[in-house]
């Protein structure tokens, strides 16, 4: 034979000469000289040609047919991860329900809560005058924190909870805080700190707020400044340690 094997993609196929493949030293050459498609009956049909060199009293050969496979590769150049609390979101929160009244105990506290609408503006005395101190301060991102201690996890027992801080047009991503982390939680101040210093960010509090990520029914209860805390960790002398504060490393 010629040849055990002919491509063929779908379009009208001919074998115009043959004779630099023909074998005279062999009994029989088989080879298929054109296929073409016939629309009315949407079928094929091949041409098979043979040239004998001897005698023969039947000739028998196989004819097999393998599909036609294409594989091309597609270079993506756009990749968007959705999840909840992201620029690219696959569902809006549209949900309706009654908000709580939080009662007087309560305010004795940090909340945030995203579901509730709940939001939190913190006031430190001694900021507002370091921010206005030198506009020359280099703040350290890595060692710039504001630590907040969790009260209790009563009504947060799953998932997770970004913190940003609330601005005008857009808020600032600050900490996501999974239900199972420690309850002493550092939230990373240190970019925001420098833009109030820039004066690229008006200083107007610490303004902290929940996004719709993770759970949307999480609420974060942590414990407000006071010399009392210390009912909560057991000693006078802890009290401190529960209170917010704010830890700024910076150069000149």
């Amino acid at each position: 034979d010629i040849s055990s094997y002919v491509e063929y993609s779908g379009e009208t196929f001919e074998v115009e000469s043959v004779s630099n493949s023909i074998d005279s030293l062999k009994d029989v050459n088989i080879w298929i000289s054109n296929i073409a498609y016939d629309a009315n009956s949407d079928s094929h049909q091949a041409t098979i040609n043979f040239l004998v060199n001897n005698p023969v009293k039947a000739i028998q050969f196989d004819f097999s047919h393998f599909p036609y496979i294409f594989t091309d590769s597609v270079y993506n150049e756009n990749i968007n991860i959705f999840y909840g609390g992201a620029s690219d979101t696959l569902v809006n929160d549209f949900s309706i329900y009654q908000y709580e009244t939080l009662l007087e105990d309560e305010l004795q506290n940090i909340y945030l809560d995203y579901s509730q609408g709940i939001e939190t503006s913190m006031q430190f005395d001694f900021l507002s005058d370091f921010i206005d101190s030198d506009s020359t301060l280099s703040v350290n991102t890595e060692y710039s924190n504001l630590f907040l201690y969790l009260n209790d996890r009563d009504d947060f027992q799953e998932g997770f909870s970004d913190i940003y801080y609330s601005v005008e047009g857009e808020d600032i991503f600050l900490k996501r805080v999974y239900f199972d982390d420690d309850n002493y939680v550092a939230i990373p101040i240190g970019g925001l700190i420098q833009k109030f210093i820039d004066r690229t960010l008006e200083y107007n509090g610490i303004n902290l707020r929940l996004s719709g990520g993770g759970y949307n029914f999480n609420r974060l209860n942590f414990h407000k400044y006071g010399e009392n805390n210390w009912d909560s960790c057991g000693s006078a002398g802890c009290s401190d340690s529960l209170n917010p504060k704010i830890e700024i490393m910076y150069s000149r």
